[in-house]
């Protein structure tokens, strides 16, 4: 896959194209302006409030290439993460709710009052539970109980927790 820019005043115009749509767009030949073009993929990792960025280089083969750099969030950026991260939190807080009525109604159903119980338990703890600060690593939610399913026996997770989502790339 071939890829070329185009140049104008020594400078890229727009984003790279492959050099089959650059000769549909220019059957008669490829115009003098577009130059070799070779991408990079980063290998940077940016910090909860940081982003990667990339400048346009030509490099000493003469080939254009894509740098990239790490940059530190506006404020507003930062703050736009921070209210994302705290509403995806609090729709998988309300999702968890609705998924432990659900099991609560089923052991009442099943006349599992231990059961009910701890679901109802689980229900109160996400109920009252509230986002503290913006963690990178994800804030932890209560833990869902879980039957043994030899004793029958009732108890919380206590087993690795599942971050609710990923730091951006």
């Amino acid at each position: 896959m071939k890829l070329l820019i185009e140049i104008v005043n020594g400078k890229p115009l727009a984003h790279p194209a492959l050099e089959e749509n650059v000769l549909s767009a220019f059957p008669e030949g490829i115009p003098s302006n577009f130059e070799k073009f070779e991408k990079t993929k980063t290998t940077l990792r940016p910090s909860f409030y940081q982003k990667t960025t990339f400048e346009y280089i030509k490099n000493e083969n003469d080939v254009w290439t894509d740098v990239w750099s790490l940059v530190d969030m506006t404020e507003e950026e930062k703050t736009a993460k921070n209210n994302f991260v705290i509403a995806e939190t609090n729709k998988a807080k309300d999702f968890r709710i609705k998924m432990c009525q659900n099991n609560l109604l089923e052991c009442i159903k099943q006349n599992d009052l231990i059961g009910a119980e701890v679901w109802q338990k689980c229900i109160d703890d996400h109920n009252s539970w509230t986002i503290q600060s913006v963690d990178p690593i994800g804030p932890e939610l209560p833990k869902y109980p879980s039957k043994n399913t030899i004793t029958g026996e009732w108890g919380f997770n206590t087993g690795p927790i599942i971050s609710l989502f990923t730091p951006f790339k």
